[in-house]
């Protein structure tokens, strides 16, 4: 009886948490925007200061839960890019018909005008994101890149806004009265919008795959510097390879980082002033391990 009767008050509380869990997912599913951007946001702060934050020995684990805060990180900044951009309802007609109905054509005009405009701005708030010099600062900064473009790509490439821009080439064709979008001018930042795209898109689908390695130099020891190094050169050259849009001035600005990553740890190891008043046997430890660390990436 004493099992039973425990075996129902487990169930009742199995039935209550998950009825509790379903009336938050359906309460989630009809929040806006800001509630799920501060949904997202509460998420990662969980993940930043309490999971991260936990000794495991599970490197797997950790390296998972690293790259779920990213990707939740990822979702607040989508999230956070305010509205989707307006589009005007578009009448059941054809287009040829549209084309000639000066009233459509004038709020279609408006709309690309409006358009224009929000491209270029987005499109300025990337070009003002530097990296940090770091290795990891580098990828960081094209996740921040494609977390403004892709949104922004995937709304310029919906049906509605084709069809309203096939319908302004007409009108400006057939010259309907008072017709004279720069329609050109908006295709000119579409297509520089696309490129942005697909060069942020394939430089953080390459440069992840040497995430851990990035890691390594900035968190690990001099060793595990010394050890992370060719296997990190190897997949730069790979990244080289194979990369469409990893330039050579971007490569340089890796390297670069690279290296002064290295410099700086090696510098914060061995301090000069206090080398000398260590044990021997320390001291020429230190210095072996520097040594070889500096070996290492010039080699």
């Amino acid at each position: 009886l004493r099992r039973q009767r425990q075996k129902c008050i487990r169930d009742r509380s199995t039935q209550s948490t998950w009825e509790q869990i379903n009336s938050k997912g359906k309460r989630g599913m009809q929040q806006d925007s800001n509630g799920a951007a501060k949904d997202f946001t509460v998420l990662s702060y969980m993940l930043k200061y309490v999971y991260l934050n936990l000794e495991t020995k599970r490197k797997d684990l950790q390296a998972s839960m690293e790259q779920l805060s990213k990707v939740i990180q990822e979702n607040i900044h989508k999230i956070s890019q305010g509205a989707p951009i307006s589009i005007p309802e578009i009448p059941p007609k054809s287009i040829d018909e549209l084309a000639k109905d000066t009233t459509e054509c004038q709020k279609f005009e408006v709309a690309i005008a409006d358009w224009t405009d929000y491209i270029k701005e987005h499109l300025s708030q990337v070009e003002k994101k530097q990296p940090e010099l770091t290795a990891v600062g580098e990828i960081e900064s094209w996740r921040a890149k494609l977390a403004i473009l892709s949104p922004l790509h995937e709304q310029f490439n919906l049906e509605a806004v084709h069809k309203i821009c096939e319908i302004i080439k007409m009108a400006i064709q057939i010259e309907t009265t008072g017709v004279n979008a720069n329609v050109d001018e908006f295709n000119r930042q579409k297509d520089l919008l696309a490129k942005q795209y697909a060069e942020a898109k394939d430089n953080v689908k390459f440069l992840s795959t040497l995430d851990r390695q990035f890691k390594n130099l900035r968190e690990g020891d001099l060793v595990s510097v010394e050890e992370t190094l060719p296997s990190l050169m190897n997949g730069l050259k790979l990244v080289w390879k194979i990369s469409r849009h990893i330039t050579t001035p971007q490569m340089q600005r890796i390297l670069t980082s690279i290296s002064r990553e290295i410099q700086e740890k090696v510098e914060k190891e061995i301090k000069i002033k206090e080398i000398f008043n260590l044990p021997r046997e320390e001291a020429m430890e230190k210095l072996d391990k520097a040594k070889k660390c500096l070996d290492s990436w010039i080699t």
